[in-house]
């Protein structure tokens, strides 16, 4: 247990880092360039990021739980590689194909592609490092990634009062990153890369897709249902407004820091208890739970009593009068944590297609009820939506994973 905490505790640093540099990013963005800006900037990232979720397959997740040594590392690169290049591909036809029109945002989508395809090579050297329970060295890379992101990007923009000529330059800071920091650790750990791929029995791209692809259709509706709501608020309000709501749904993401380095460096040590020790299991499961509960509540109480001051001072005038949103965008947050945190035994146990069958029907959710809560509600719907999406899927994961640790039990005694 001493080094789950030390490992939460590195994971709960670098997380923190990583997230208040982004948080920097957005304020400086938005007191440099304005509200339109940063929605551009969020606008673009919402459809990348979804794009890249889905073919990175949350590939993470499964290197963690491999605890028998089932996948090559070999067979994990080419298959990010690949899948990768696919998602760039499919970033540039969606900017050229939507966004012909509005070239700011077109060239965004594309810078931030590129920038996606090495932070996606950090991520599967981040996974190597997670099942090795290495959080430190996790921990040093995303600081690093983070804190050199809001140097390079609000640098480049306060001198060239260019977010596009920022975002190139960003590129060639995420390739720095990934070579120099996480390829290089990779390299000083793998001592045994050649006995182990030898072993495994997974060394296809077609082998692997097979197991991840669940994986990949939880991690893409996730992404996206978290940036839908921006799809409907552009279209109804304006890039502005995008910036507006993006600046303070972040506050989910501060929260988010947290409840990651809990869950990421819990599933390891959860996978393993999974075929040990169920009571083992079952405990630290609810001990996950009650903890980032509390980490959401305290989220709700600070934007309660604190939300107009600390939009105020964080953001600009204007954005300060949406404290209501950002009390409603917390209690978003407190489901969203609630559920992440029950998503953590499910992955323990490699639960995943039935994950991907939930993933599909919050995606549903989420696009029925923000179309109809934004469209008659404005930012206020979109909080609700979000909220409304995630309670679907606590109470069906709730009921999952009472299912499953049912059935374990059973299986223990």
């Amino acid at each position: 247990m001493a080094s789950l905490k030390k490992n939460i505790g590195a994971s709960f640093v670098g997380n923190v880092v990583y997230a208040f540099s982004q948080w920097l990013l957005l304020i400086a963005l938005v007191k440099m360039g304005g509200e339109r800006v940063l929605g551009v900037y969020a606008l673009a990232l919402a459809v990348v990021s979804p794009t890249f979720a889905l073919s990175n397959m949350n590939l993470r997740a499964i290197q963690a739980t491999d605890t028998r040594e089932f996948v090559s590392f070999a067979s994990y690169t080419q298959f990010r590689q690949l899948f990768s290049l696919i998602a760039i591909l499919i970033c540039v036809s969606v900017a050229a194909g939507m966004y012909r029109n509005r070239l700011e945002i077109c060239l965004a989508i594309i810078c931030l592609a590129f920038y996606k395809f090495f932070e996606s090579k950090s991520d599967l050297v981040h996974g190597y490092l997670q099942k090795r329970e290495k959080m430190n060295l996790i921990a040093h890379s995303i600081m690093t990634r983070g804190i050199s992101n809001v140097l390079v990007i609000a640098m480049v923009y306060y001198v060239t009062h260019n977010l596009i000529q920022a975002l190139v330059v960003a590129i060639f800071k995420s390739w720095a990153v990934y070579f120099f920091v996480d390829a290089r650790n990779y390299r000083r750990l793998d001592l045994k890369s050649n006995h182990e791929n030898e072993e495994c029995k997974v060394k296809s791209v077609s082998q692997l897709f097979i197991i991840a692809w669940p994986l990949g259709i939880v991690v893409f509706a996730n992404t996206l249902n978290l940036n839908i709501p921006r799809y409907f608020i552009a279209e109804y309000y304006g890039e502005a407004m995008v910036g507006v709501f993006a600046s303070i749904s972040y506050f989910i993401v501060a929260g988010s820091t947290l409840v990651n380095a809990i869950g990421q460096s819990a599933v390891p040590r959860l996978a393993k208890y999974s075929n040990t020790d169920f009571m083992a299991f079952r405990s630290l499961s609810r001990k996950i739970f009650l903890l980032i509960i509390l980490v959401g509540m305290i989220g709700v109480w600070v934007a309660e009593f604190f939300g107009d001051f600390i939009l105020h001072q964080v953001y600009t005038a204007s954005i300060a009068n949406y404290s209501s949103l950002f009390v409603q965008v917390m209690w978003a947050g407190l489901i969203i944590y609630a559920s992440a945190a029950i998503g953590c035994s499910l992955t323990a146990v490699r639960d995943f297609k039935f994950q991907s069958v939930l993933a599909v029907l919050n995606m549903a959710v989420m696009l029925t009820s923000s179309w109809w809560l934004i469209n008659n509600y404005g930012m206020l719907g979109a909080a609700g939506a979000i909220g409304i999406t995630h309670f679907v899927k606590l109470i069906v994961v709730w009921l999952r994973v009472r299912y499953l640790t049912n059935r374990l039990s059973t299986v223990s005694t």
